[in-house]
């Protein structure tokens, strides 16, 4: 298969399109005020088909903020690790990479 001038654009343009998003993810581009909100009250959880579970509010997002702190600092190692594999990938390394689909 032949690569054209238009393949190597699109693979440039893809490849910096996944940088940019996942810059953007990682700098935390949704977070909100709402970190910091206390909340009261409970708040009721249907499990399964049935069954309904109430929980205090405030540890219910308590327990969602840890989880997004930790998928945050995943998203930050998964990004070192791609910044320190890229450093060595060109833009042929990358189309080698793509299936004929995805070209």
């Amino acid at each position: 298969m032949e690569m054209t001038g238009y393949m190597s654009r699109n693979a440039e343009y893809r490849k910096s399109l996944e940088r940019s998003i996942s810059r953007a993810l990682l700098e935390g581009g949704a977070a909100t005020e709402a970190e910091d909100a206390v909340v009261e009250g409970n708040i009721t959880l249907k499990v399964g088909e049935e069954e309904e579970v109430k929980v205090d509010a405030q540890s219910y997002v308590s327990e969602l903020q840890r989880e997004v702190e930790q998928l945050r600092a995943e998203m930050a190692s998964m990004k070192e690790r791609e910044a320190e594999r890229a450093e060595g990938e060109s833009v042929v390394a990358y189309l080698r990479e793509l299936s004929a689909e995805e070209l």
